[in-house]
C-alpha cells in the first residue's frame, strides 16, 4: 500500500483487514482498466458514516482529465460541479461475492455536470457499493460513461412532448371558440377516436383529419393577418407599426407551415384532386411572378420570365396544381437567395399525338446545394444539415409536395446545383394542347438595352420569334452606339430599355439617347417595381411607353401589334372597319361606378351595343336597384365608398343566384388574392380597370348567355378626324393616347372630346386638394383621390397621368412622405399635358363638325322649332327615366339646332346633363320648351 499516486484515509487508517484487501484489489483492477482503450472513467471512492464525506481512493487519469484537477482536489470539485443527480438504483442486500462481515449492492445513476470551463456533460455511473459495517465505511467501485447526447436527446424529446400538448390545448382552444365549425370538428374527432382504434389505419385517419379541417384552421390565421392588415392601414407611431409588422409576419410563417401540413396531409389522404381546363400557361407563369415582385424588389434581386414562343398559347391541364408548384419553388429560391437574379424558364421538351411535355426551370444565384443531398431532398420533413441552411427556417415540406403533385400529373422533378453556385430546380409534365396562331409584324428591327443578360436573351428571343430583327447590349451606351450604327441605313423601329442601367443618366450620351427615343415608332422604358425614379426618368427621357420588370408577353404583344400591325402592314391598314352594332332591347344592365368619368365611359360603351343602361354610385345604390329593378348582369366597381362592391355583391348573393343575376367585378387590382376575395362574394366575372370595350363585351357575352351576343368591333380609321389619323404626328397630342381611347368608345370622336373636357373639369381642382390632405396627414383620403384620378385618367386613355398618379396612390397608402411632393409634381405636369392636348383635341373636332354641310331643312325656323320642340319631349322622358346615356345623345344632336338666344340654357343644361343633375336639368328643358313654343 506504498503507492502515493492515490492517497486516500483508508489506506493510512486503522481499518480491517477485509476492508484493506478489498480497496487493494479493486485499485489493482481498475487501475489496469484505465490504461485500456474502452471509453470509460474508472473509480473507486469511500466514504464514512460520521463524516459522510465521499474521498477517492483510485480516480483514474481520464476521471482528472474530465474534471481538469487532480486526484487530491477531485472530490471537491467533482461535487460542486454537479447540478442534477438521477438515481435509479439503490443499495440492495448483501451478495455472494461481498467480503466477509460486508453488505454489496448495485447503484445506477446520472449525473448533470457542469465542467469547470462551462461545458456541460451527462455520466452514467453503474457501480458496486460495499459496505464494511465494523469500519463504518462504504466503497464505490464502478466506471462512468459520457451519455451527454443520449440525455440531451431525451430532454429534446420531453420538450417536445410539452410543447405538443401546449399545441394540443391551443388548438382546443381555437376549436371552441369556432362555434360555427363544432359539427365539423366534432365529425372529425369521431374519425380519429375511430382510427385510433384500427391501428393499421392510423396514418390515413391523421391524414384524412387534417384535410378535413384544413379550411377552419386557415380561417383565423386569414382572419388575424387581415385585421392587421386593417390596423396597419392607419395612422399609428413606429413601434406599433413595429409590433404589428412582426405580429403580421409570425401570423403569415404559421399560416404557411399550416398550408404546408395540410396540402401534405391532403396528398396522404388521397384528397388532392385535379381538374382539367384550358388556360395560357403565360398567364399562370407572369400571376405568379407578381406575388413574388414586392419581395423581389425589397431584396434588390433581378426576377425574368422566360416562355419560350413555341409554348402553345392554350394548354389543358390543372394550373391551380402548377401554380402551386411555381409558387413553391420561386420561394425557395427567393429564400435562399441574397444577390443575383432569379429566372422563371417555360420551354417545350417534345409534342406527339395531340400532347406536349413543357419543361419548367427556376434558376436562382443562391447559396446552392451539395450533389450528396440530393437523393432526399424531395422527402418529406428533409432540410439540408448545417447551421447556413436552419438559419432559413421552413418545414422540409414544401418540395415533398411538388414532387408529390408533379408526380401525380404524370410528370418528374429533379435539380442541379452545387453550393456557393446556386441552384436550378427542374420538372416536366405532360398536358394536352392547342396549336398557336403565330405573331409575325414584319421586318422591323429592335434594340434592347438590359443590363441583366438572361432578361436581355429572353426579350431578344420573343422578339425575334415575332419576325423582328432584335440588336441586345447591356449598357444606354452601347445602345446609343448601335442605334448611331443604323441610323439612316436601318433604323430600328422599336427601342426597349431598362430604366436602371447604371450610365442611363451619362450627360454624354444623353443627347443620343433622346435622338434613339425620339426615331423609333414605339419606345417602351422597362421599369423596376416601387422605383418612382424609373418612372420619371422614363417620362423625362420621352418613353410613349412603360412596362413593368418582368415584362408580360401578353401586353407586349397587344402593344407591338398595337403599333406594327400584323405580317409588317401599316398601321391604318391593320385595323378593320367597324361592324354594325345591332341593337339589344331586352338587354338591361346596371352599372355601379363612384367616378363619374368612368361612369360616363361605361354607360357609352355599354349603350353603343345596344344594351339599355341604369346606373348606380354606390354599394347602397345597388343593392336598392337591384331590389326594385330587374337586370340581366351588374357591373360592379369594387373599390366604393359607403359600401364596396366586395360587400354589395355579397348583399346581393343573398336574394340572386349567380345564374339569375351575374356579376361582373371591375377592378384596378389583378392580383390572385382580390379575385379570390371576389368569388367568396359571389361574383361572377373579373375586369381589370381601365375597362376596353372589347374586353367588356367579351365578358359580357360570356355572362348574359346565349341568344345575346354583343359586338366586338374595332375603330377605323376613317372615324378619326384627318388632323388625328394614325399616321399623324402623335407628339402634337402628347399625354393622350388617342387611338385606345377612340378604340374604348366605338371611335365616337365627339363623345371623347366631350369625356376629355369633363375630364379635365372634374380634376382641375386635384392638386389643391391633395396638398391639404397631405399638409393635415390624411394619408388614406390622398391615397384615395389619387385612385379616383387613376381610375379615370386609364379610361380617357391618359398613360403617362395613369402611371404618375398610379406611383402617387402608392406612396400615399406607404406613407411615403419623401415622395410626396415630387410625385405631386409629376401628376400635375402630367395632367397639364393632358389638358393641353385635350382642347387641341376638341378644338380639331369641332373644326371639323363645322366643314360638315349642313342639313338644308334646318334652316327654316319653323320646321327647326317643330324639331327642337320634339327633341326637348323625348329628352324630358328620358330625364324622367335617369337615363344618362340616351340624354347625352340627344343633348349632343340638339347642340348643332339651337338658336343663339337659347345658348345660355342650352349650356347649363348640357353641363347639368354631364354630370347627372336631372333635377336641374329638367328645369332648363322646361324653359327651352317654352322658347320652342312647345
Amino acid at each position: 500500500m506504498g503507492n502515493t499516486d492515490y492517497p486516500g484515509k483508508i489506506l493510512y487508517g486503522n481499518y480491517s483487514a477485509a476492508l484493506t484487501a478489498h480497496v487493494e484489489k479493486h485499485i489493482d483492477r481498475l487501475a489496469a482498466f484505465d490504461r485500456t482503450l474502452i471509453p470509460v472513467i474508472p473509480y473507486l471512492c469511500a466514504w464514512q458514516d460520521p463524516e459522510n464525506v465521499i474521498w477517492y481512493e483510485f480516480a483514474g487519469r481520464r476521471f482528472c482529465d474530465l474534471m481538469g484537477c487532480p486526484a487530491t482536489e477531485l472530490a471537491d470539485i467533482f461535487r460542486k460541479c454537479i447540478v442534477e443527480r438521477r438515481v435509479y438504483e439503490g443499495l440492495q442486500a448483501s451478495g455472494p461475492s461481498a467480503p466477509a462481515g460486508a453488505g454489496e449492492g448495485l447503484v445506477a445513476a446520472v449525473y448533470k455536470v457542469q465542467l469547470p470551463d462551462g461545458e456541460v456533460v451527462w455520466l452514467k455511473d453503474q457501480a458496486v457499493v460495499t459496505a464494511f459495517a465494523r469500519d463504518r465505511i462504504h466503497v464505490s467501485s464502478g466506471c462512468l460513461t459520457i451519455v451527454t447526447r443520449e440525455m440531451e436527446a431525451e430532454e429534446a424529446l420531453e420538450n417536445t412532448r410539452h410543447m405538443l400538448k401546449e399545441k394540443a390545448r391551443d388548438l382546443n382552444l381555437a376549436r371552441k371558440i369556432q362555434e360555427e365549425n363544432a359539427a365539423r370538428l366534432a365529425g372529425a374527432v369521431k374519425q380519429v377516436d375511430a382510427a385510433r382504434k384500427e391501428a393499421e389505419k392510423a396514418n390515413k385517419a391523421k391524414s384524412e383529419f387534417l384535410a378535413v379541417i384544413s379550411h377552419e384552421i386557415r380561417n383565423p390565421m386569414n382572419g388575424i393577418v387581415g385585421t392587421c392588415d386593417l390596423i396597419m392601414a392607419e395612422d399609428l407611431s413606429r413601434q406599433q407599426a413595429e409590433y404589428l409588422e412582426i405580429f403580421r409576419s409570425s401570423a403569415l410563417s404559421l399560416l404557411g407551415l399550416i398550408n404546408d401540413i395540410l396540402d401534405f396531409s391532403k396528398i396522404e389522404a388521397g384528397k388532392l384532386e385535379f381538374q382539367e381546363i384550358a388556360f395560357d400557361i403565360r398567364d399562370v407563369v407572369e400571376e405568379v411572378s407578381d406575388i413574388f415582385l414586392e419581395m423581389i424588389s425589397r431584396k434588390h434581386l433581378e426576377l425574368v420570365v422566360d416562355v419560350d414562343p413555341e409554348v402553345p398559347a392554350q394548354v389543358i391541364a390543372d394550373p391551380t396544381r402548377l401554380r402551386q408548384v411555381l409558387i413553391n419553388l420561386i420561394s425557395n429560391a427567393l429564400k435562399f437567395t441574397r444577390q443575383g437574379e432569379i429566372v422563371i424558364r417555360v420551354e417545350p421538351v417534345r409534342r406527339e399525338n395531340g400532347v406536349i411535355e413543357l419543361g419548367f426551370r427556376v434558376t436562382d444565384t443562391g447559396i446552392g446545394i451539395a450533389p450528396e443531398h440530393f437523393d432526399y431532398l424531395f422527402e418529406s420533413f428533409t432540410q439540408i444539415n448545417g447551421m447556413e441552411t436552419h438559419e432559413y427556417g421552413g418545414t422540409g415540406l414544401g418540395l415533398a409536395i411538388c414532387r408529390q403533385i408533379v408526380e401525380m400529373m404524370n410528370g418528374t422533378i429533379g435539380v442541379d446545383s452545387y453550393p456557393g453556385q446556386g441552384s436550378t430546380f427542374y420538372f416536366k409534365v405532360p398536358v394536352r394542347f392547342k396549336e398557336n396562331s403565330e405573331a409575325n409584324f414584319g421586318s422591323g428591327r429592335a434594340l434592347v438595352a438590359m443590363e441583366n443578360r438572361s432578361g436581355r436573351q429572353a426579350l431578344a428571343r420573343l422578339l425575334g420569334s415575332w419576325g423582328m430583327g432584335v440588336t441586345a447590349c447591356g449598357s444606354a451606351s452601347l445602345a446609343v452606339d448601335r442605334f448611331l450604327e443604323a441610323h439612316g441605313v436601318s433604323p430600328y423601329s422599336l427601342v426597349m430599355m431598362d430604366m436602371g442601367l447604371p450610365d442611363i443618366g451619362d450627360p454624354e450620351i444623353s443627347e443620343g439617347l433622346t435622338s434613339m427615343i425620339q426615331s423609333a415608332d414605339l419606345s417602351i422604358a422597362l421599369t423596376r417595381m416601387g422605383k418612382n425614379e424609373d418612372l420619371s426618368r422614363s417620362v423625362d427621357l420621352g418613353f410613349t411607353r412603360s412596362m413593368t420588370k418582368p415584362v408580360k408577353q401578353s401586353i407586349m404583344k397587344d402593344v407591338v401589334q398595337h403599333v406594327f400591325g400584323s405580317a409588317g402592314r401599316s398601321k391604318a391598314a391593320s385595323v378593320k372597319a367597324p361592324k354594325k352594332a345591332p341593337s339589344f332591347p331586352s338587354a338591361r344592365v346596371l352599372l355601379v361606378e363612384d367616378n363619374s368619368i368612368n361612369l360616363k365611359i361605361g354607360s357609352k360603351m355599354l349603350c353603343m351595343a345596344g344594351v339599355a343602361v341604369d346606373t348606380a354610385q354606390n354599394g347602397l345604390e345597388a343593392i336598392e336597384k337591384v331590389q326594385k329593378n330587374d337586370y340581366d348582369a351588374v357591373l360592379m366597381d369594387i373599390q366604393m365608398p359607403h359600401l364596396d362592391g366586395i360587400e354589395a355583391s355579397r348583399v346581393i348573393r343573398r336574394q340572386f343566384s349567380k345564374i339569375r343575376l351575374p356579376i361582373i367585378a371591375m377592378s384596378a387590382h389583378a392580383g390572385a388574392d382580390h379575385w379570390k376575395a371576389c368569388l367568396e362574394a359571389g361574383i361572377n366575372d373579373y375586369i381589370r380597370k381601365p375597362v376596353s370595350r372589347n374586353v367588356l363585351f367579351t365578358v359580357l357575352n360570356r355572362q348574359i348567355g346565349p341568344g345575346r351576343k354583343l359586338p366586338v368591333s374595332q375603330v377605323s380609321p376613317q372615324a378619326l378626324p384627318p388632323s388625328i389619323h394614325p399616321a399623324a404626328d402623335t407628339n402634337v397630342l402628347e399625354g393622350l393616347d388617342i387611338r385606345a381611347g377612340l378604340e374604348r368608345l366605338g371611335g365616337e370622336t365627339q363623345i371623347y372630346a366631350d369625356i376629355l373636357t369633363d375630364f379635365c373639369e372634374t380634376y382641375d381642382g386635384f392638386h389643391r386638394e391633395m396638398e391639404a390632405l397631405l399638409g393635415q396627414s390624411e394619408f388614406n383620403r390622398a391615397a384615395d383621390l389619387s385612385h379616383s384620378l387613376k381610375g379615370a385618367s386609364g379610361n380617357v386613355s391618359a398613360t403617362a397621368l395613369f402611371e404618375s398618379a398610379k406611383a402617387l396612390e402608392l406612396a400615399c397608402r406607404q406613407k411615403q412622405k419623401k415622395d410626396f411632393l415630387p410625385l405631386l409634381a409629376q401628376v400635375r405636369s402630367a395632367y397639364e399635358t393632358v389638358c393641353r392636348s385635350a382642347g387641341r383635341f376638341c378644338e380639331q373636332v369641332r373644326l371639323q363638325k363645322s366643314d360638315e354641310p349642313k342639313n338644308a331643312s334646318l334652316s327654316a325656323p319653323d320646321d327647326t322649332n317643330q324639331d327642337m320642340a320634339a327633341l326637348l319631349q323625348s329628352l324630358m322622358g328620358s330625364l324622367n327615366q335617369c337615363d344618362p346615356v340616351l340624354s347625352e345623345t340627344l343633348v349632343r344632336e340638339m347642340a348643332p339646332r339651337i338658336q343663339n338666344t337659347w345658348q345660355k340654357e342650352m349650356d347649363q343644361l348640357t353641363h347639368a346633363v354631364k354630370n347627372y343633375q336631372f333635377d336641374d336639368a329638367r328645369k332648363y328643358v322646361t324653359m327651352l320648351i317654352k322658347k320652342a313654343g312647345g
